[in-house]
Parts: C-alpha cells; sequence; structure tokens
C-alpha cells in the first residue's frame, strides 16, 4: 500500500489565502482520483507572523516543511540536508 500524501499549506504574502484557498479546492476536486490519503496542515508566514511572533517564518514551520521522505527527492537534497525522520543520512 502506498504511503499516505501529507501537504503543508503555507499561506503567506506572495502566495495569498486566497490563492491557497483556489489551489486547496482543486486538490479537494482531484481526492476521488487520488488512490493515498491525503491530508493537509495548515500553518501561516510572512507579514501575519511577524506581527504576532515577531519572524516571517518561524523555527516551527522550517521544520514541518522538511522532507519527510528517506532519503529525500533529489531536488531537495541541498548541502547540510538531513533525512527526516532517520536523520542518519546527509548531503554535502
Amino acid at each position: 500500500m502506498a504511503a499516505d500524501l501529507t501537504f503543508l499549506s503555507l499561506d503567506g504574502d506572495g502566495i495569498g489565502p486566497e490563492i491557497m484557498a483556489a489551489t486547496l479546492g482543486v486538490l479537494d476536486a482531484a481526492r476521488p482520483y487520488i488512490t493515498r490519503e491525503v491530508h493537509i496542515e495548515r500553518d501561516e508566514i510572512g507579514f501575519a507572523t511577524l506581527e504576532t511572533m515577531g519572524t516571517t517564518i518561524t523555527g516551527d514551520v522550517v521544520e514541518r516543511a522538511r522532507p519527510r521522505t528517506c532519503p529525500p527527492p533529489p531536488a531537495l537534497r541541498g548541502p547540510g540536508t538531513y533525512c527526516r525522520p532517520c536523520r542518519t543520512h546527509r548531503w554535502t
């Protein structure tokens, strides 16, 4: 059985809530055709969090956005990248 799909939706300044709402609407419309469970996690970045948290992106959001596969896809392998959750593979 294939693994679940988890997406992290980050509403921010460049991709605002209205764009993310439309994007998530398309994903919802496609759900009947997707053979895996789809989970959407949401958070905010940008000026909204600057006002409330004093930073445009929190460390928690950065950690949640890291790859969760072992090893991460090639496009996400960069200097100092560790696998999540194993933390044993590292690319330099």
